[in-house]
């Protein structure tokens, strides 16, 4: 037996004179009762040294990724070289121009080339126009930058003209155009324009000409004429808001004709109605919305695209709104005194829902009216909710992919058809009104379904006073979507 001590060692100090008498003192350990000699086996581990080899690239993939170092090198100095001559370039672009101040141009020591040419058409002649220096500087537009200037004029027009127009010709200018009666114009036979111009440099704002202009006979404008600049930055764009102001003092109140032309300007137009009455409207644009709180006119046409029409019309002839890609959302009254000349509305949209709420009003015993109303992939929804007695209504309504519904007033005599596809058109006959002409007569209405997904028939009030074959006409369509019709 052999009997280890397990005490541990310190390392690197031998034991003392103590420790070594105690260890003499200790009797020894008991005899072995054999012993064997331990035997000395030779070792079996044997090392093997490997030699260092070299790591080996081949001369291809050296190129390689040299190339790509260097084309990484080559595209960083690329781009850092673009970028500063870009910074370089934007900062000359956008300075306002040499000698500027910092509230606007030096207008009177400045440079101003000569003014462009005239885009106008032959009939269209000149009174007065503003260019360069003639503009009123304003100053620095607060909290723009790149850093905007301002600057306005003031034209006039006669109020009695028999047409007031405003256009725009150029590829360089956009804006807003307002319509409003103001109380304070002064003189009643003056229609005053105020211009004003938004611009980055002199260099854009000398591509301008305002104008005021005459054409034909006793029409009178304003002309808001830019170039067509083929690098068409926004630094050469030029912003316009211009008000015309309407004067509320007039000898008559009465305009016969007012039109615009104007591309990229939005249209607003006040609450003219209770003023003024016009005997022809027509406003254009386009990518802009054209919003009308309320206008009074024998006829009217809006048009726009890719942006939306909102508004109140009252019309006595014919009223037409169209745009694509937006809504039309209208308040509408037609107003009809011959039964002959049907008054007409026409809504007009793709891709954008229709919303109408319709009245229409007569002051003699017959009265026509004719509705048409179409759009594609949106909701078609149309209220009439006061209509004539013995009055006649035409009405087309036409959608697809979604939903259409149409109410029509209870005075309504006539036919309809109500059609659409993978749903059930839906007819309500609420019979149970009252006569509104306060005859006493009873409501009668006839349905019958015609063939899948189309629904057609009748609606009166008997004894009827329509003459035969005069009684008006519904047809609402859709697909794939819901329809309802409310007699």
């Amino acid at each position: 037996m052999i009997i280890v001590d397990t005490a541990p060692l310190r390392k690197g100090n031998p034991p003392d004179d103590a420790e070594a008498a105690e260890a003499a003192a200790q009797p020894p350990p008991p005899a072995y009762s054999g012993y064997q000699p331990a035997q000395n086996y030779p070792s079996t581990t044997q090392i093997y040294v490997i030699p260092a080899q070299a790591s080996r690239v081949s001369t291809t993939r050296r190129f390689f990724k040299a190339f790509l170092v260097a084309a990484l090198i080559w595209a960083l100095t690329g781009i850092f070289v673009r970028s500063f001559v870009e910074l370089v370039a934007y900062s000359h672009h956008r300075r306002p121009y040499p000698g500027a101040y910092q509230n606007g141009p030096n207008w009177e020591g400045g440079h101003w080339p000569p003014p462009p040419r005239l885009p106008m058409h032959p009939h269209e002649r000149p009174v007065k126009c503003v260019h360069g220096p003639e503009w009123t500087p304003i100053g620095a537009a607060p909290g723009t930058y790149p850093r905007q200037f301002i600057a306005n004029t003031q034209l006039d027009l006669p109020f009695d003209s028999d047409t007031l127009f405003l256009l725009s010709r150029g590829s360089l200018s956009h804006g807003i155009v307002r319509i409003i009666e103001d109380d304070h114009v002064g003189a009643g036979d003056k229609v005053q324009v105020s211009i004003e111009v938004r611009y980055y440099s002199q260099e854009a704002l000398s591509r301008a000409n305002v104008c005021s202009l005459t054409r034909g006979h006793r029409e009178n404008g304003i002309g808001i004429f830019t170039s067509d600049h083929r690098e068409n930055r926004r630094e050469q764009q030029l912003q316009f808001d211009v008000t015309v102001r309407l004067p509320s003092d007039a000898e008559t109140l009465y305009i016969p004709a007012f039109e615009t032309d104007l591309k990229l300007f939005a249209h607003y137009l006040g609450p003219l109605a209770s003023a003024y009455t016009f005997g022809s409207v027509l406003l254009k644009t386009s990518n802009f919305p054209i919003d009308v709180q309320s206008i009074d006119a024998y006829r009217a046409k809006i048009s726009t695209e890719n942006a939306a029409i909102r508004g109140s019309f009252n019309v006595s002839t014919s009223l037409e709104l169209a745009t694509s890609n937006a809504p039309i959302e209208a308040d509408v009254s037609l107003y009809n005194s011959q039964s002959n000349h049907a008054t007409s509305l026409r809504l007009a949209t793709r891709n954008g829902p229709i919303k109408a709420a319709l009245r229409l009003y007569t002051d003699s015993l017959r009265s026509s009216f004719k509705v048409d109303a179409t759009t594609s992939n949106s909701p078609l929804t149309i209220t009439n909710n006061v209509s004539p007695p013995d009055s006649i209504l035409r009405l087309s309504a036409e959608t697809s992919n979604s939903p259409a519904h149409v109410l029509l007033a209870s005075a309504y005599e006539g036919t309809f058809s109500v059609g659409t596809s993978l749903f059930s058109p839906v007819v309500d006959r609420n019979t149970r009104k009252e006569d509104p002409s306060g005859r006493g007569r009873e409501r009668s209405v006839n349905v019958r379904n015609v063939r899948g997904g189309v629904v057609e028939g009748a609606v009166s009030w008997e004894p009827s006073e329509l003459p035969r074959g005069g009684a008006g006409e519904v047809s609402l369509r859709t697909s794939n979507s819901p329809v309802t019709l409310i007699l």
